[in-house]
């Protein structure tokens, strides 16, 4: 996974190599999105949110 990756290709890497089916792929990112602090601005790419400064 990397900055960037497209929700279809993350979704193809799980199908893969996880075993996951589409169904769950959906449900799999948003609770990745939440736990990884990543965020989705165009619905397509998923990038990782840069660290606040304290």
């Amino acid at each position: 996974m990397y900055h960037g990756i497209t929700v279809d290709e993350f979704c193809k890497l799980l199908k893969r190599y996880y075993g996951f089916a589409s169904t769950y792929c959906c449900d799999l990112i948003q609770r990745m999105k939440n736990e990884l602090d990543m965020y989705c601005p165009d619905r397509q790419h998923l990038y990782y949110m840069k660290a606040r400064s304290a």
